[in-house]
């Protein structure tokens, strides 16, 4: 996914705000589920539960300023039945200049608590 670091992405200096890696590593999980004909809305629709972050990490390498074009790769890296791992690297040209981790959990929708991922989500999810 390309992105164009736009004048609101950035801090005063013009360099991209450290809260919009995490924005764009969501983007990146979403657009990763669309590809796959799925949704955020339509795994809450269909499996009754949210994909929640529960741990997230960033690694800041390289800075990153404004109207630089970026380029985001979102990948899931594992998939267990409590939890899933995504891992998205920004790289600006052939650097990358951040790598943000974070760990999914299922939340069940009308209770509101953790869960097991349910079985048929785990299979169209498969690494």
């Amino acid at each position: 996914m390309k992105y164009l670091v736009t004048y609101a992405d950035t801090d005063a200096g013009g360099v991209l705000h450290h809260a919009k890696y995490l924005e764009l590593a969501e983007s990146g999980r979403h657009w990763w589920l669309k590809e796959r004909n799925l949704s955020f809305v339509k795994v809450n629709a269909q499996y009754n539960c949210s994909l929640v972050v529960s741990r997230v990490k960033a690694h800041y390498k390289h800075a990153i300023y404004l109207e630089d074009m970026i380029d985001i790769k979102t990948t899931l890296t594992s998939f267990e039945r409590n939890r899933m791992q995504w891992d998205t690297h920004i790289f600006k040209e052939d650097l990358l200049v951040c790598k943000i981790s974070a760990s999914i959990v299922c939340v069940d929708s009308q209770k509101r608590t953790v869960r097991t991922f349910p079985e048929h989500l785990m299979s169209s999810l498969k690494v």
